[in-house]
């Protein structure tokens, strides 16, 4: 049985998930983690494709058209929605909570009527997994931006989460670097938000309007191309080492082959993420040049736009916090322009 509130769901999405029509899209994969009792707690999120079809949906539950002023805006039928259930290993779960506005609130719920507490780190998980949907009304210019965001919420709570000693031997005087480094994304992202607005684009051009399986190529190819030391090339090597076992070998290790493949791309965003702290808790071994291949004409196309993100590592943060004006001049720069290949060097901050 699903269980899902009205107000959560102003729009009716989830009756959508009985349709074959594809429009509900997860960016991310499922989260689990086991509970003391045996059971196991899974959580996901989704997001609405903006195409046609859901837009003819939406006009028909709401008897308006998509020309009115009153017709919901990408920003809200791009909104994240948080999905969870608690059952025992290998059983179909007999409720599922569906299209909850937040981590924190499906937290609740789950809490409330099965008594299990979702932990810290599921919960930051799910806030960036929803990062693409919380940004879908942005044009796909902005995807490398957006992305970086997402990497940003995964580093700042894997810092976050550690323990005092642990986060100071593991590159916790990141964190404030990272912080600040954030709080200058969100004012960078919202104007791209108000620029993609002024230019009235279709859905089709904004990052809402895409698959979940090209955002996770896009993904792949945007990480893979920040500089990085020792472990963040050692993720790359093996994903790409895993496409190539998966391309070239027997039909008999197929199936291994393919789960291996699905794995390593489904979690490439969190592996890349470890991989980081890890190299700035090593700064002293010298960054590598990441593996290159060919990437597919449409990520090329739709990824080599004027907005690629701040692909950058933080330095530690300086005893004396600088001023907004300095931070943004010169420690938060957006590259403009990128060239056709993109310079794997560490920039200065």
């Amino acid at each position: 049985m699903a269980r899902n509130i009205n107000a959560d769901d102003p729009y009716e999405l989830s009756l959508l998930q009985y349709r074959d029509t594809g429009i509900l899209q997860i960016d991310a994969p499922y989260r689990e983690s086991a509970l003391p009792d045996g059971r196991v707690l899974t959580a996901w999120t989704s997001r609405a494709q903006l195409t046609p079809e859901l837009y003819e949906y939406v006009e028909e539950r709401l008897e308006l058209n998509r020309d009115s002023l009153h017709f919901p805006r990408p920003v809200a039928l791009s909104e994240p929605a948080f999905h969870g259930y608690v059952a025992w290993p290998n059983l179909e779960p007999e409720t599922v909570w569906q299209f909850a506005p937040g981590p924190e609130q499906l937290a609740a719920d789950l809490r409330r009527e099965h008594g299990v507490t979702m932990p810290a780190s599921m919960r930051h998980d799910l806030y960036a997994d929803a990062t693409l949907a919380h940004y879908g009304d942005l044009h796909v210019e902005h995807l490398g931006a957006v992305l970086h965001m997402e990497a940003l919420r995964r580093d700042t709570a894997a810092l976050q989460l550690r323990e005092p000693t642990e986060r100071a031997m593991t590159a916790g005087s990141h964190l404030a670097a990272l912080e600040d480094y954030s709080r200058v994304l969100i004012d960078d992202l919202a104007a791209g938000r108000v620029r993609t607005s002024q230019r009235g684009c279709s859905p089709h051009e904004l990052i809402g309007g895409q698959t979940a399986d090209w955002t996770q190529e896009a993904r792949v190819q945007e990480l893979r191309t920040w500089p990085g030391g020792e472990h963040t090339h050692r993720v790359v090597d093996e994903l790409l080492g895993a496409r190539a076992a998966f391309e070239n070998g027997s039909t008999a290790n197929s199936w291994d082959n393919h789960d291996k493949l699905y794995d390593l791309e489904q979690n490439f965003s969190k592996n890349m993420s470890r991989a980081r702290i890890d190299d700035w808790r090593n700064p002293s071994r010298p960054p590598t040049p990441p593996s290159t291949t060919s990437r597919p004409p449409e990520i090329v196309a739709r990824t080599h736009t004027v907005d690629r993100g701040i692909r950058r590592e933080p330095k530690p943060a300086p005893t004396t916090p600088p001023t907004v004006g300095a931070v943004q001049r010169q420690q938060h720069r957006i590259e403009i322009a990128p060239p056709a290949l993109p310079v794997h060097r560490r920039p200065s901050m």
